[in-house]
């Protein structure tokens, strides 16, 4: 090795050293994944500075807005989130960020954590960063919806599960319930991840010790006493988040399902770059490879079969249900596999391989960050779909239109599902948003609270449905506003778009 790479990698190898050290170990890494977050959060600002936020993101904080048990489309504790959040930070896009960065942070944390149980030496290097090299664990998030907040959710239960198995304590058992039940708060989809518990556990050589102990029952007693409101709000929307996630999702022939499995699959390439660091760096021989994925101790067993069931179950209801997988659905299932893999007692690496790594992982969120500026401007240049770059020009103009018709304020807004959430997002009076194209996801208006509070709407001038359902809500009598809305980006005009914006002032 020569003397300038010796010098570059030597902050990386004490790094290293930290990481291998119980007694500086939590510290360094919990100050590694502080600088991540930072990094992509400030990725995040930057290279979406030329577009508006996602609008499922716009989504999650018009949940917020009406707190409940549930919603029509999904549960609610990422709305819950989003209320605790923006009861502290502005509703600014820096501030959105920012909680998607968090949240990848925490996810990361959990893994660590898990990790940190059973990982030794040098070896705890490539647990911290294995999912740093991942693009589920800081591009993907950074759109902050269901799918993302399950990642911590997940790595959380995980973590506390693996803890309730091995110390069967009541304490240690009700808080894994808690989190299992905030997962599934989180997303339905997180029936895996209590499936795969139950799997498990009851496969593993110690599952007697274990229902012997007071762990599964306060595991199960608080999870229950937590979910269960949630299931009066599904029987209260007559299990629509169900008929939702189906329809959304349904295909018709055997093509389309085979398709959506090869795709569900390449969820796994999101984990190449970590996988392939842990090669190089470690060099395992068969029977190494052998060991890290089919392990024979029963801590590493019991991990091995919870994310193989998270990953292999979603085929049997899919092929009963007729029904899509995606890509991002595997995001949250990784949260042991760093501890799964590198805990291997045959697996070894040196304290130069780990540095190595350490650096590589450090580059990868740098080199982002000094791309940013052009990635903004390559996505300004090509364009938005949903209308992503208007949403805040077009929430000052619906403010202009409001305004110029009443005092009072904009309690309703009304549009299409992405012009709703996005726009709503910018609007400044928070009001409740209307989905006028598919109103049973958005229950909370009634016709005599439209007339006695008025609604602003406001659609794309070229789209034909939205432009129905806004005629149908404004009536005949109420004048349309069109405006053009131009984005610029660094002196740099985009794509111009014509909307049209209607506005029912209150009847009071």
């Amino acid at each position: 090795m020569s003397a300038l790479k010796q010098g570059l990698l030597a902050p990386f190898g004490r790094l290293a050293a930290a990481l291998a050290d119980p007694k500086r170990a939590n510290r360094t890494a919990l100050a590694l994944i502080g600088a991540y977050v930072l990094i992509w959060w400030l990725y995040g600002v930057i290279a979406k500075a030329s577009q508006d936020i996602h609008f499922d993101m716009g989504e999650v904080v018009s949940w917020s807005l009406v707190p409940a048990y549930g919603y029509p489309k999904h549960p609610p504790f990422p709305a819950w989130v989003a209320w605790v959040w923006f009861s502290v930070f502005p509703y600014s896009d820096w501030a959105f960020y920012l909680l998607s960065a968090v949240s990848i942070g925490v996810a990361l944390w959990f893994v660590w954590l898990i990790a940190a149980r059973f990982v030794e030496g040098d070896k705890r290097a490539l647990a911290l960063t294995m999912l740093m090299l991942s693009p589920g664990f800081n591009l993907q998030p950074l759109k902050f919806n269901s799918n993302a907040l399950l990642i911590p959710a997940w790595a959380a239960a995980s973590y506390y599960f693996v803890r309730s198995f091995k110390e069967r304590s009541l304490w240690m058992g009700a808080v894994a319930g808690l989190c299992a039940a905030i997962a599934m708060l989180t997303k339905y989809w997180s029936i895996f991840l209590v499936l795969g518990f139950v799997v498990a556990a009851l496969s593993n050589r110690r599952r007697w010790d274990y229902l012997g102990s007071p762990a599964p029952y306060a595991s199960v007693l608080v999870g229950a006493l937590v979910f269960a409101p949630n299931i009066v709000s599904l029987m209260d929307y007559d299990f629509q988040p169900f008929q939702y996630a189906t329809e959304a999702h349904t295909v018709l022939d055997l093509r389309g399902l085979i398709e959506s499995f090869n795709n569900y699959l390449g969820g796994i390439l999101f984990l190449a770059g970590g996988l392939l660091a842990v090669l190089l760096a470690c060099r395992p021989d068969a029977a190494t490879l052998r060991d890290m994925v089919l392990p024979r101790e029963a801590d590493r067993r019991l991990m091995a079969v919870a994310t193989a069931v998270w990953f292999f179950t979603p085929f049997v209801l899919a092929l009963a249900l007729h029904t899509q997988l995606a890509t991002l659905w595997t995001l949250p299932m990784w949260a042991m596999l760093p501890a799964l893999l590198l805990s291997a007692p045959r697996l070894q690496v040196s304290r130069a391989a780990a540095a190595s790594v350490l650096a590589v992982a450090a580059a990868f969120p740098l080199v982002a960050l000094i791309a940013s500026p052009a990635i903004a401007t390559v996505i300004h240049r090509h364009g938005l779909s949903n209308h992503a770059a208007h949403y805040r020009l077009l929430a000052a103009e619906v403010e202009k239109q409001w305004r110029a018709k009443t005092t009072e304020p904009l309690r309703l807004f009304g549009s299409d599902t992405n012009i709703v959430n996005g726009t709503g997002f910018y609007l400044k009076d928070k009001p409740l948003r209307i989905d006028i194209v598919g109103p049973r996801d958005t229950p909370w208006a009634d016709k005599a609270l439209i007339g006695q509070d008025g609604i602003a709407l406001a659609c794309a001038s070229a789209d034909p449905i939205c432009m129905l359902a806004l005629a149908s809500y404004a009536g005949p009598l109420v004048p349309r506003h069109e405006v053009t809305l131009v984005r610029s980006f660094l002196g740099m005009p985009g794509a111009a778009e014509r909307y049209t914006i209607a506005i029912v002032p209150p009847q009071k």
